[in-house]
Order: C-alpha cells, then sequence, then structure tokens
C-alpha cells in the first residue's frame, strides 16, 4: 500500500485533464475488474491562471482549445491516447473507460449532432473550418483522421469528458480528492527536500499569496501563455485576442472596416504580426467577412468569386521580424491538402490575397 498522496499539477489544459482522466480511468478498471485497489488517500489539486481578460476564469481547458475559439484544427483528433485494460469488464464498463481518455468521441458527438446547423455556423465564423468539415464529412461520417473543425469544440468536448470522469470518481473513488483552482498561479518552489516540493500560490487578482504547501510530486504542464508582444498605441488600437469571430467583427467595426452588411470594405487592408501558425488562424476568419468564398450547399463544392478576389487584393499583410522559412509559409496552406480534392482552395486564396 502506498503513503497518503499529495500531487500539485500547475494548469488545467488538456494535458493535466488527460493525467486526471487517465488516472481515473485505470482506477475504475481496477475496482471493476475487482482487482487490488489502493485506496489510501489521494489528492490531485490542480492550479490554473485565468486565461485572456475576454473570457471568464473557467471557459475552456487552455488557451488553444478556449470555447471561443474558432481557428482551424491542423491534425486530425486521435481516439483514446492510452490503452487500459479492459479484461473482464462489461461491455458498457469498456465504453465508459474508454470514452474518458477519448477525446474524438465527445468531439464527433458534438459537431455531428446537427451537421447541417454546424456547417451554417462555420461558413459565418470561419472560411477555413468550413472547408475542413465539409471535406470531413463527405462520406456521412466525421473523418477525424483529418482536421475536420474549429479547436474551441475540442475545447467542449475535453470538458465533458473531465465532467464525467469528476463524477464517476466522486461516486466511486471516495479516497480521491479532486481540487480545481481558477485564477491563481504558482510563485515560487522550495526543492530543500526534493522528495515533498513546498509551494508557494499566488492569486492573480488579489495578490493573495499562500505558503508552505507541501506535496509529495509537483507537475508542471507547459501550455500556450498567450503572452502577445507589443505595447503601447498597437497594443491599444490592435487586436490580441484569441482567434474569435465575434470578437474579430467587433474589432472590425470599431476599426471601421466593416460596411452596412457586415462585410470588409473593399480596399482596406489588415496588418497581421507573425508567420507562425497563431498569425495564420485569423485568415479563415477574415475571409468569411468578406463575399470571397460561396459554398453550395446542394454540391457540397465551394467557388471562388474572381471578382470579389480582385477587389480585396492584398486584404492581408503579414510581417515578422525573422525571414520566414519555407516550413513556416507552408503552415498557411496546411488546410489545402484537406480541403475538396476537385480545387486546392487554400492555395488559391492565398494566392489572391495575402502579401
Amino acid at each position: 500500500m502506498m503513503n497518503s498522496t499529495r500531487i500539485a499539477v500547475c494548469g488545467f489544459g488538456s494535458r493535466s485533464r488527460l493525467f486526471q482522466n487517465i488516472y481515473i480511468a485505470e482506477q475504475l478498471a481496477l475496482l471493476w475488474r475487482e482487482l487490488p485497489v489502493d485506496k489510501t488517500p489521494r489528492t490531485h489539486d490542480f492550479s490554473r491562471c485565468k486565461p485572456p481578460p475576454q473570457t471568464p476564469p473557467s471557459e475552456g481547458p487552455g488557451t488553444a482549445f478556449q470555447y471561443g475559439c474558432d481557428a482551424a484544427l491542423n491534425t486530425g483528433i486521435e481516439h483514446s491516447t492510452k490503452t487500459i485494460n479492459k479484461e473482464g469488464l462489461t461491455e458498457e464498463g469498456c465504453k465508459v473507460i474508454g470514452r474518458l481518455t477519448d477525446t474524438a468521441a465527445y468531439y464527433t458527438q458534438i459537431i455531428m449532432s446537427d451537421p447541417q446547423q454546424m456547417m451554417s455556423s462555420l461558413l459565418q465564423k470561419n472560411t477555413s473550418t468550413a472547408i475542413l468539415f465539409n471535406n470531413a464529412t463527405e462520406s456521412g461520417e466525421l473523418n477525424i483522421d483529418i482536421p475536420c473543425g474549429p479547436r474551441g469544440i475540442s475545447g467542449y468536448a475535453m470538458e465533458a469528458m473531465t465532467q464525467d470522469a469528476l463524477k464517476l470518481a466522486k461516486e466511486h473513488l471516495p479516497w480521491l480528492s479532486i481540487n480545481i483552482r481558477y485564477g491563481v498561479v504558482l510563485s515560487d518552489i522550495d526543492l530543500s527536500d526534493p522528495t515533498h516540493p513546498v509551494l508557494t500560490i499566488e492569486d492573480v487578482k488579489t495578490g493573495e499569496v499562500e505558503t508552505g504547501i507541501v506535496y509529495d510530486l509537483v507537475i508542471k504542464c507547459s501550455g500556450t501563455t498567450f503572452e502577445v508582444p507589443i505595447s503601447g498605441a498597437i497594443e491599444e488600437n490592435g487586436f490580441a485576442g484569441i482567434p474569435n469571430s465575434g470578437q474579430v467583427e467587433e474589432y472590425l467595426e470599431t476599426q471601421k472596416i466593416l460596411d452596412n452588411e457586415g462585410y470588409i470594405i473593399p480596399g482596406k487592408s489588415i496588418f497581421i504580426g507573425g508567420i507562425g501558425l497563431s498569425a495564420f488562424d485569423f485568415i479563415g476568419i477574415i475571409l468569411a467577412k468578406t463575399k470571397i468564398v460561396k459554398f453550395d450547399p446542394k454540391t457540397k463544392e465551394f467557388t471562388i468569386n474572381k471578382a470579389e478576389a480582385a477587389w480585396n487584393r492584398n486584404l492581408m499583410t503579414f510581417f515578422s521580424y525573422t525571414y520566414p522559412t519555407f516550413f513556416e509559409l507552408a503552415r498557411i496552406l496546411t488546410t489545402a491538402s484537406y480541403s475538396n480534392h476537385k480545387q486546392p482552395f487554400q492555395i488559391e486564396i492565398c494566392q489572391l490575397l495575402i502579401t
């Protein structure tokens, strides 16, 4: 039997949640197979600094997967990330255990609940995600092996997984105590005794500090910091939020870039800092604010209005302190490989609109 254990996990994004769910799934599998289970008290303390000010402290598992993130996935979604021995479990037990670590199953359940309505929503928010979803559902089923929609839905999927795991743990694993604190950050760690790290936790809003918190293990997850390196007038007048369609639209309105119908006025140009993936996240969102790309729901094909594209020439200009590498530039075309096979859509759009 192990001694009572207290673990601190700094962060509550996708990695932390999977760590938690895998542990719970493993314990449930042992319990339901009537195998020995260590029932000595165990505490898992999760702490998460609040996300950017545009969102509530508890919204979404990590910056990249916040519920309001309309940016496209760049990869497919893996099924269960951990193989857990289910031998001897009932069919229902296997299903419950498997889903605790299966983001793909939850993602599919959410995005395919009403495919037609989902497509309509994606067309309004992000042209790139609409193209991906259209291609990934070509067979009538969702192909999760390729990029298939927005990242924000992954946030909803992971939150659903988290809540299911917490509910099962409370019901079946009473010796496990799970605490989740938002709006706090690890400010110091004392490793005088490496086997028992002592943490100092600070409330990011009030500045209140807790010291002398002893743990057996500390896990520091390294996620997206969302620190935007701008200041002064650029920070005050630029947009530095998450890639959210509504927030981008609100910003464009304040800059008087949109017409009365909510479309970008032809001839306007948007200056985007960076040549990495986070910069390119905004391409599809900006395109959705134009009349350049059209979708035919009957043929399920996308077309480019060449006249609109010509009027919006140089719609987006990217700048960077460093020279772009082939790899960096290629990222802008990531979704092209997964678009309608009849026309490599994103490539043509990029050639028409981007400098």
